[in-house]
């Protein structure tokens, strides 16, 4: 009998310790895969805020090369007027100064024909 419980509390240690083990073993296969699954998350997010920070690179850079093309247009734009504006007002100032110069002209032989006339006149 008393081998008999002897054996039967040596198995039951035995089983015990097997759980234990058992257990234990389990509480680490869960840590391991905890672990990975950190691992995995950390690398996910790392990966989702580069890809953002690319993102907005490109969208800055884009938003920039949009900004400098306007920019020239806008330039050349201004540039076009101003050119003209430049070549009427010069035709306008050549325009000014024939009408002056044909003015001064038309003066000048109001002036001579008055002298001759004036010069008839004597002689009568």
């Amino acid at each position: 009998m008393k081998e008999k419980r002897q054996k039967k509390r040596g198995k039951e240690i035995r089983q015990r310790k097997e759980a234990k083990k058992r257990g234990k073993e389990k509480r680490q296969r869960n840590e391991e895969k905890k672990r990975s699954n950190e691992k995995r998350q950390r690398k996910v997010a790392k990966e989702k805020r580069q890809r953002k920070e690319k993102e907005k690179r490109q969208k800055k850079r884009g938003k920039e090369k949009r900004q400098k093309k306007r920019g020239k247009e806008i330039r050349q734009r201004n540039e076009a007027k101003e050119k003209r504006q430049r070549k009427m007002k010069e035709k306008r100032q050549k325009k000014r100064g024939k009408e002056i110069r044909q003015r001064k002209e038309a003066k000048k032989r109001g002036k001579r024909k008055e002298a001759k006339k004036r010069g008839k006149e004597k002689k009568q």
